[in-house]
């Protein structure tokens, strides 16, 4: 929950998943705020994980983004 001046975001999820060499492959793309343009976005594909807009992005590996996921599930890492 977030507290403050914080305001809720919105947010627009995508998945589609589909069987490549007999594996499940998700597609994911999240965008914070889908109503304007230029917000940024989580983007997963077979290749890995965007996270970022335009320019201004980071590749994860499959394995570094379950380790973040793993470690804000964990309380680790929190809201700020």
């Amino acid at each position: 929950m977030m507290q403050g001046s914080h305001a809720k975001r919105k947010v627009a999820a995508a998945c589609s998943m589909r069987v490549e060499g007999g594996e499940e492959m998700r597609h994911i793309k999240v965008t914070l705020c889908p109503q304007y343009g230029g917000c940024p976005e989580v983007e997963s594909t077979e290749s890995g994980v965007t996270i970022g807009e335009k320019a201004n992005t980071v590749k994860l590996t499959h394995g570094q983004w379950n380790e973040l996921v793993a470690r804000v599930r964990g309380g680790e890492l929190c809201e700020v």
